[in-house]
């Protein structure tokens, strides 16, 4: 049975490497000795370009690319290989179930949830079996479990499909997370764990959780290292090296891509974040919960009154998702700036109608001077998707003093104090301000809010708090913190803490419309009085 398992694979690797080898001759043949006319010799060469343009973009989140490389190769299987319906299963054993690898058994399955359930399968295949419901781990006794009980049926045109997929996965593709790439996740990475010699070292994150699928495999370590370098193709700003080790772009999708490689990391390895798992942006769909009215009404009449506030919590929290959100609420008159690491939050796609402009630091401008020139393109809201360098978060605390109406950022501080702490010590180490008091003072007040998320043991995404800062009027540095709303934890529900300062209602009221700060504050007393235990 091992033998005959190992042929089927053997015979795969051999059926690519044939199809490599024609695709190779494809590009190679020469025009010259050939007997076409002219016209018909630039016309190949014009085809031979685009197809060579296709084959280098494979891989990097470019559908369109993986589309034209799977239809020359299906066309190469078709034709040449002679895969018809009959000797199908010659070229892969979907007629002998119990021979098929637990990769290629997990790969079916997900196949054919993807042909009614397209990106939504991964999810709805894990609800179906019930795959990593206790453990953060799928194994390949699990999959085969469910593979032979389930026992799902191909036609010809399905099996055909899945042939030229995995063919492609294998030469231009990303191997086996080749079509997981494609699903509503929230990443996937590999090579970040002790894969032995196949590379079973793949791990999905999928709603908030991290996942073992110890069921796939790169197969060897020259495999994981193809994918790497292929991964970080797309709009490649600098060289992958030894030198560098890392290497931080995009794929063609929007989704952000981390790779790193000996001698900085101890193994090649990728990381890909996903921005797509969440389609509706509104606040109303991403806070849920009982209560959920509480920190929905709160922060839209805080970003209605021109606050600036921290959105913070670890990664994977939804502090980005929720940005986006945010944004959405902000008076539609006013001019948005943007400052990102890599193109994350895509807020064009999302506000196609707001005059809203993204910038990114790039091998040539900094941070800095990003933020510099922010102040030169009529911008009345300034925002950085992440503050997570001293020079960032010392000039966001300039920018909310004087550039812009007002500011919103991310930041991973686990709490309010360390929040303004750290931005303190970025504005001493950037020579802003010489006395730690001082500085202090600075920072709050400029921010007034805290918004924290976090993200449970599983993977639930909620507030756990919004926090004021109120600075010292003495201008000691000193300051304090209350929750104006919190997450009960033992009730499962949202609860108002301390009332927000007199000080802050009275800035509130000052940036809203008389009829905005009439409608909020109406709205706020009714809730005052619902909530039993208001103090």
């Amino acid at each position: 049975m091992q033998e005959e398992k190992r042929s089927y694979e053997e015979g795969l690797v051999a059926l690519a490497e044939r199809v490599e080898e024609k695709i190779r001759r494809l590009l190679g043949d020469s025009l010259e000795e050939s007997l076409f006319t002219q016209k018909e010799k630039q016309q190949r060469m014009v085809l031979k370009a685009e197809l060579r343009n296709h084959l280098y973009q494979s891989g990097t989140g470019n559908q369109k690319a993986k589309i034209q490389v799977k239809e020359m190769i299906r066309d190469i299987l078709t034709e040449e290989e002679k895969v018809t319906k009959e000797r199908m299963d010659r070229f892969f054993p979907f007629y002998t179930p119990s021979e098929l690898s637990a990769m290629h058994q997990f790969q079916l399955l997900l196949f054919k949830e993807e042909q009614t359930e397209g990106a939504d399968g991964f999810s709805v295949l894990l609800q179906k079996t019930g795959w990593a419901a206790e453990e953060n781990r799928i194994s390949c006794e699990e999959v085969r479990g469910i593979y032979l009980s389930w026992l799902p049926r191909f036609d010809f045109l399905e099996k055909l499909e899945f042939l030229t997929q995995l063919v492609y996965s294998m030469l231009y593709g990303l191997g086996s997370v080749d079509s997981l790439l494609e699903q509503h996740v929230d990443g996937v990475s590999g090579g970040v764990s002790s894969g032995g010699e196949e590379e079973a070292s793949i791990w999905v994150q999928w709603m908030g959780r991290s996942i073992h699928l110890s069921c796939l495999k790169f197969g060897s370590k020259e495999e994981l290292i193809r994918v790497c370098r292929r991964i970080c193709r797309f709009e490649q700003s600098a060289q992958f090296t030894s030198e560098k080790g890392y290497l931080v772009c995009e794929l063609a999708d929007g989704s952000r891509v981390v790779v790193t490689r000996p001698p900085f990391s101890e193994s090649w390895s990728f990381f890909v974040r996903k921005f797509d798992t969440i389609q509706n942006r509104e606040l109303e769909y991403l806070i849920r919960g009982e209560n959920a009215q509480l920190p929905i009404g709160i922060l839209k009449g805080l970003i209605t009154a021109r606050t600036t506030l921290a959105v913070t919590g670890e990664q994977g929290s939804g502090k980005t998702t929720l940005l986006v959100a945010l944004i959405g609420c902000i008076s539609s008159e006013l001019n948005l700036r943007i400052q990102e690491m890599n193109f994350e939050m895509h807020i064009r796609k999302y506000y196609p109608d707001r005059n809203c402009l993204t910038f990114r630091e790039t091998a040539g401008v900094s941070t800095q001077q990003g933020l510099d020139l922010q102040k030169k393109t009529d911008g009345s809201v300034n925002i950085l998707s992440e503050v997570a360098t001293h020079e960032a978060g010392s000039y966001m605390i300039q920018m909310g003093m004087t550039a812009s109406l007002f500011t919103m950022f991310t930041h991973h501080a686990t709490t309010t104090q360390n929040l303004i702490y750290a931005l303190r010590n970025s504005l001493l180490i950037c020579g802003q301000f010489g006395r730690e008091e001082a500085a202090a003072q600075q920072v709050t007040e400029v921010i007034q809010f805290d918004v924290h998320l976090v993200k449970d043991r599983n993977g639930r995404r909620y507030i756990e708090r919004i926090t004021e800062i109120c600075p010292s009027a003495k201008k000691d540095g000193h300051f304090m913190v209350q929750d104006i709303l919190y997450w009960d934890s033992k009730q499962d529900c949202y609860r108002f803490g301390s009332r927000i300062s007199e000080q802050q209602l009275e800035r509130i009221q000052q940036n809203m419309t008389e009829k905005e700060w009439i409608k909020w504050q109406k709205w706020y007393g009714e809730q005052e009085s619902n909530m039993q235990n208001f103090i």
